[in-house]
Order: C-alpha cells, then sequence, then structure tokens
C-alpha cells in the first residue's frame, strides 16, 4: 500500500514534504505526506528503478514505452525530495539513463519502430529548456528493433563473443562520430552473425543478451499484442510449430502464443500486464494458452471487459497482470 501511495500520488506530495525536509522535523499539523517506509528507503527504491528492465514486443508506436519512462521519471523525482539535491537528478538525466538501460521494444514494422524512437527522442528533449544541457541523441537500433518477436533462433552462446557485443552496444549508444557510428554498427552486426550462424532471425537472448546475463530476463514484459487471426499467419505456422512444441495449436490467434514467449523472456518473478482478446479464456484454442497461465504463472489482475466497446473494432479485450 505504501508503494502503491508512493507511486500514485508522490508527485503531489514533492513540494510540500521539501518543505518538510527544509524545516527538519514534523509537526502534529505539518508532516511528510509520503510514509516513512518509502521516505527511509529512498535509495533502495531509487537503485530498484535505475536498474528495472522492461520490454515491449510488439512496441508498434511505444507509446507503452514512453508511459513506463514518465513512470519511472516521475517516481525518482519524487526520491530526489529525500535524497537530498544532486546536479544530476534531472528529467533530462533521469529520462537518458531510461532510455539506454531500461527500455526495449520489438516490432515487425520497420516504420512503426521508427516511430517508437522518434517518440523516445522526443520525450527525452521536450523538457529541456537549456539547450547546452542536450547531447547528442542517442542511437537507438538494439534498443528499439525490427524484427519477429515470436521466432527465435537455437544456437550455442559464446559468453566470450556476447561480452563483446554488450561493449560495443554501450559504445555505439553514446557515438555521435558518423564515421565511428558507422563501424560500430558494422562491428556488432557481424558479431550478431558470428553468433547467430548467419540467421537473420530476431532473438530476445542475442539482441538484449545483457538483459538476460545480468537477470535470466526481464523485470517487466508489457505489450498490446497484434489482434490477428490464425488464417492470416499461415506461412509461418510451421515456424511457430517448430519453436513453440507442445504449446502450439494450429488455431489459435496469434496473441496467444504472444503470452508464451512474454513469460519466457520474464525474469523469475518478474510480471507481464498484456491488454488483449479475451477469447482464449473460453474458446477451445485457448486450452493450452489457459493452462500456461495457471501453471506457469499466478495471476495478479483479471479484467475482462467483455463485450463493452472499448475500441472502435469489436475485440473484446481483456487486462491480464501476471506474476512468472
Amino acid at each position: 500500500e505504501d508503494i502503491e501511495s508512493f507511486i500514485r500520488h508522490g508527485i503531489s506530495a514533492i513540494e510540500h514534504d521539501r518543505r518538510v525536509e527544509a524545516k527538519g522535523y514534523e509537526t502534529e499539523t505539518y508532516s511528510y505526506r509520503m510514509p516513512d517506509s518509502i521516505r527511509l528507503n529512498a535509495k533502495l527504491f531509487d537503485n530498484a528503478l535505475k536498474a528495472v528492465n522492461i520490454c515491449d514486443p510488439a512496441v508498434g508506436s511505444g507509446a507503452f514505452l514512453v508511459g513506463m519512462m514518465h513512470e519511472i521519471i516521475r517516481a525518482r523525482e519524487t526520491l530526489t525530495t529525500y535524497l537530498g539535491e544532486n546536479e544530476k537528478r534531472t528529467p533530462y538525466n533521469f529520462k537518458h539513463h531510461a532510455i539506454q538501460d531500461c527500455l526495449y521494444g520489438v516490432d515487425i514494422d520497420q516504420g512503426a519502430v521508427e516511430i517508437a524512437k522518434l517518440r523516445l527522442w522526443l520525450s527525452l528533449m521536450v523538457d529541456e529548456e537549456d539547450i547546452k544541457h542536450i547531447k547528442p541523441l542517442p542511437n537507438l537500433d538494439y534498443k528499439i528493433v525490427c524484427g519477429n518477436s515470436l521466432l527465435g533462433i537455437n544456437v550455442l552462446f559464446h559468453h566470450t563473443q556476447l561480452k563483446k557485443l554488450e561493449e560495443l552496444k554501450g559504445r555505439f549508444f553514446e557515438e555521435t562520430n558518423s564515421k565511428k557510428k558507422s563501424q560500430l554498427k558494422d562491428d556488432i552486426d557481424h558479431l550478431i552473425s558470428e553468433i547467430t550462424h548467419d540467421d537473420k532471425h530476431f532473438d530476445f537472448k542475442v539482441y538484449f543478451s545483457e538483459v538476460f546475463n545480468r537477470k535470466g530476463g526481464f523485470d517487466i514484459v508489457i505489450a498490446n499484442p497484434p489482434y490477428v487471426r490464425h488464417e492470416t499467419i499461415k506461412d509461418i505456422k510451421p515456424q511457430l510449430s517448430k519453436d513453440f512444441g507442445s504449446f502450439y495449436c494450429g488455431t489459435a490467434d496469434i496473441y496467444t502464443f504472444f503470452y508464451k514467449k512474454g513469460i519466457d523472456i520474464l525474469k523469475p518473478n518478474g510480471h507481464l500486464c498484456f491488454i488483449a482478446p479475451n477469447k482464449f479464456m473460453r474458446a477451445g484454442y485457448g486450452k493450452n494458452t489457459r493452462a500456461l497461465l495457471t501453471t506457469e504463472t499466478t495471476p495478479r489482475v483479471v479484467i475482462d471487459f467483455c463485450d463493452l466497446p472499448i475500441f472502435d473494432a469489436t475485440t473484446y479485450p481483456s487486462i491480464i497482470l501476471l506474476e512468472k
């Protein structure tokens, strides 16, 4: 409850709690609005927010990643009140760090990927009034990636190569010299081809290897997966059958495979939150999905909108929050 209060109302308590901090004491009529458990553990919460890794495997225009970034920024701004003023604790620096270390996305549509990058770049700059403080825009090619989230690669990973890949990606993110940037991109792409044996399919554990090496998976997977019927994906059904094994169902709509993939890329005790059709709850093709969600996860929140017209199209959406 204290954490919920912190996330929902912390930003509105900043000015009030700063005045209490400035006085150095509380009175019966003038006390902190944030609970002691938040204020006294501010550094712990701040470190957790710095280290959180979030992935949207159907990123679209990037709305969910931008939304999650703003949640992180607001929470860290609130914590600044109890950590003391620091010139580095600015919204711009918080955003830059979140984009570099926290946010990841994948989409099959190259146009959507470019829009998602643009939204993150604009979000980074929009509140910065002093142009002198704005660094060159980061390179997001290996943060927001064009690829099919559902089709992976079966390779034996080489730890040394992956560590080298992570080091190159870190340098590429900040590089501003066009010649050096081009060379780094060539080196990264060559190394990826080496690791995957020239398989061009996207794979989470290769492209986002730093997350899996550090934690074993993402803390949060959040998405609005595509609402595509099974008749439309005939061309990839053989590959889906091969990759998903016993989970595969030939009549299942594509969003059900995103549940399986999303859970697979979570770390233990990580959380997945999707807004997706509710059809799997009753349909025959949803049998494997229902079994997955009740054996490999603990459902935390299930909101079924039934026939309510949440969207213009007839989609029968639900929102489901799960813990792996």
